[in-house]
Order: structure tokens, then sequence, then C-alpha cells
């Protein structure tokens, strides 16, 4: 077969088949009968036809920030375990209280879990050593959280995806962001360092607009 004038061949499976030109036609219809995709014969990807390779490759790879973005976001976000509001915690302690349309339910900020003061690790209020800590930088908490699912979330990118560059999976930080990273830095001096990768925070702007609705109507307080 490797002597046939015009052979092309499926980039997803050894199907192989006499073809025109690529100038002709750009996809490869495959005819497998477990693989069956159409995939563009110049970037060997699934067919993009009529984007261009170059356009596609812009766009998917948006997308694929997009997700990491996401990812990153999510990571800053917990929800009342009893009910389902949810909230970011800005300061205070790690004891927190839902008050959406009375609820009440008292959750642990670190693991999520009801819980009392004798969840905590302040022996003083009933707690022991190695419990979740009831008072901790939450820009610490945040910047492990969030560069722990951006890590996750690459890996699982990479994984799906090897024709993706670094690159292409880069995220940038914007002047502003990083501004605003200072100022969080300098409101906390306990935090050795602000969030890693600070454009999920331009994210958590937009995607916690419906949250911010939410808690105009149940405040999250802390340490009842």
């Amino acid at each position: 077969m490797a002597g046939i004038e015009n052979l092309a061949s499926c980039p997803f499976c050894p199907y192989a088949a006499e073809y025109p030109p690529v100038e002709v036609n750009k996809e490869f219809r495959c005819e497998a009968p477990d693989c069956g995709k159409v995939s563009c014969r110049l970037c060997k990807l699934e067919s993009h036809i009529p984007k261009s390779c170059d356009e596609f490759a812009k766009e998917n790879g948006l997308s694929i920030r997009r997700q990491i973005e996401e990812a990153m976001s999510a990571a800053l976000i917990r929800k009342c375990n009893k009910c389902g509001t949810p909230f970011v915690k800005e300061e205070g302690c790690n004891k927190m209280t839902c008050t959406l349309n009375r609820c009440g339910n008292v959750q642990c900020y670190v693991c999520s879990k009801s819980c009392a003061y004798d969840h905590f690790d302040d022996s003083s209020r009933g707690g022991k050593k190695g419990n979740c800590p009831l008072f901790e930088s939450v820009i610490e908490r945040h910047d492990a959280e969030v560069k722990r699912a951006e890590e996750e979330a690459l890996n699982k990118i990479r994984a799906e995806h090897p024709e993706y560059t670094e690159e292409d999976l880069k995220i940038k930080m914007s002047e502003n962001v990083l501004k605003d990273d200072e100022r969080r830095k300098a409101n906390d001096p306990r935090a050795p360092g602000g969030i890693l990768n600070q454009l999920a925070q331009e994210r958590v702007r937009a995607g916690l607009a419906a949250v911010q609705q939410v808690q105009d109507q149940a405040r999250i307080r802390v340490g009842q």
C-alpha cells in the first residue's frame, strides 16, 4: 500500500484509502466500522471545516484555557451542604453559618461537613490538635486550592489532548489582577503569596455574579 499514489490515512486508526490531493479534499472520512471519524488531512485533528487549521487552533485553545480558568474559579466556591447556597469566604474563622431562608446550617469551610466548635483544632472550644483549623489565612487556602485545581485541569487536558502545547494552555495574568493580588496580600499579613494564577479571579468576578445575587438575600455569618 505504501506505493499507492495519494494514499491518505486516518489519524485515529490504521484505516487508509486512496484520496485526491489535499488541495482538492481537505477531509478524510474513515470507513472503519469501529472508527468512522472525519479528520482534517492538514492538521490531523477531527474535522473543523470550513474553519482553517489556524482559526480552529486559536478558537479551541481559548476554549481549553477557559476550562482551566473555570476549574480554578470553582475551587473558590463552597456550597451549603444542606440547602446548596453558594458562598466564598473573605475573612473570619472557618465555622460558617448559612442564613438562606432560615437554613441555619453550620459547616466547616475546610471540609464542608456540618460541625460545631469541637470539629476544629481549638482545644479551648472543645476541639483537638490535628482537626480542621478554626483560624487561618483564607488567601493562603485559596492559593493552594486554585493551584491544585489548575494542575488537575491541566493534567486532564494534557492526557486528552496531547496535541496542545504549553503555550496553548498558558494563562496570563493581567496588570489589574496583579495589582488586586498585591492589595489582597497587603490586607492579609499571614498570606505568603497571592493566588498564583490570578486570571481565575477575573473569571470569579464574572462567574460569581449569580452567587452575589443569592448572598444579597442570604448572608454567610462567621463564627456564630
